[in-house]
């Protein structure tokens, strides 16, 4: 099985859960099947800061311009250089790339995509003309492409529902948390402790809810003033407006932290006793398994839309004074603590890897050859 995979920053060094798939993805298949790769650009990093107004103007050219003029460029290009290698399936990692290798090539194409934020989230995107423009590629790839493998059932609905795509169509194929996490030792709870640290790793965007924590943290000291606590906040600059606005109003014992590498990324979850993950969509939520693979209580929002499969390893909350009382009470209990941090923890690694999800892959590349 030749398999041709064709995506964006294949690196193991860049942290958001797309590419975290994308490399790992192509380290497990490369295993059990022929890989060849095209890693198309460099979009715009993280870490990068500037006024909103330039961010927001870099990110259009960036995201928008390069990939309507510069990407079908460079695939064509791309393309001609390994045709000759005769592929039998190509694997879009990317829905946005996925129009011009239509009209570069015929070979079966099959699409991961891996929520339908662009859609059904687009009030909380940074620029408006960019989800519409996103949106109609979608269209087009849900269309024209092969087969489409999903990362979650309930990604699968949302496609289904609105663009109508035959059920058949789609094929549910979970990630999972790199092995970094799964060799690491469990945090564990530190009898006598005095001073906690709550967690949040995500970006500093309004979907994420980065407020919230904040509001969660000052309904625990509240309601707790004599537990002694700390919310450390890591994020990225794509949400510098909002970031910059809470660094202008401190909170006592709430530290904005800023971005941290994927190098960083173990030991800033093993600092915290628990994660907050406020988040109100998720088209998987890999945070979750990251952190409860480390034995990390995870703290999520009976109204996020998050996975189910992914949404059962955290303590869901129904607000901010429901989640204080829970983490206070998880905080002080040891017994509690260890259990929810050991049945978590077992779970996250017991039915996600990365194994399993190359496996379930090859199989669907296995079933579009085999027609």
């Amino acid at each position: 099985m030749r398999v041709l995979i064709v995506g964006e920053r294949i690196r193991e060094d860049v942290g958001s859960g797309i590419e975290v798939y994308e490399y790992n993805l192509i380290k497990e298949l490369s295993k059990i099947a022929e890989i060849r790769k095209i890693d198309v650009f460099e979009p715009i990093s993280a870490e990068k800061k500037g006024p909103l107004w330039l961010f927001k103007l870099r990110y259009l050219f960036e995201q928008g311009m390069k990939r309507l003029f510069f990407n079908p460029i460079k695939l064509g290009y791309s393309w001609s250089k390994i045709k000759n290698w005769h592929p039998d399936i190509i694997h879009c990692l990317k829905p946005i790339l996925f129009p011009p290798l239509f009209f570069i090539t015929q070979k079966p194409t099959i699409i991961t995509f891996y929520d339908t934020f662009q859609i059904t989230q687009s009030k909380y995107m940074l620029s408006k003309y960019y989800a519409f423009l996103q949106s109609q590629w979608f269209r087009f790839a849900t269309k024209m492409a092969s087969h489409i493998i999903v990362i979650s059932n309930k990604t699968k609905e949302e496609l289904v529902n609105h663009f109508k795509i035959p059920i058949e169509k789609i094929s549910v194929v979970e990630i999972a948390q790199s092995d970094k996490f799964l060799k690491q030792k469990p945090k564990k709870y530190l009898k006598g402790k005095k001073r906690y640290i709550l967690g949040y790793f995500s970006a500093f965007t309004p979907s994420k809810r980065p407020e919230l924590a904040i509001e969660i943290f000052k309904k625990l000291k509240e309601k707790y003033p004599q537990l002694d606590v700390e919310l450390h906040m890591y994020g990225s600059a794509f949400g510098e407006n909002l970031l910059k606005q809470l660094q202008e109003n401190p909170k006592k014992d709430v530290k904005i932290l800023g971005f941290a590498p994927e190098t960083k990324k173990v030991h800033i979850y093993k600092s915290f006793d628990i994660l907050l993950f406020p988040s109100l969509y998720e088209g998987f939520g890999l945070p979750i398994l990251e952190a409860s693979s480390l034995g990390i209580p995870v703290i999520s929002m009976k109204d996020a839309k998050i996975p189910p499969e992914v949404k059962k390893a955290t303590i869901e909350v129904k607000n901010s004074e429901d989640a204080a009382d829970e983490i206070y009470k998880y905080l002080k209990d040891i017994k509690k603590w260890n259990k929810i941090s050991k049945d978590n923890m077992d779970y996250a690694r017991k039915n996600f890897s990365w194994e399993k999800t190359a496996q379930k892959t090859l199989e669907v590349y296995e079933k579009l050859k085999n027609g």
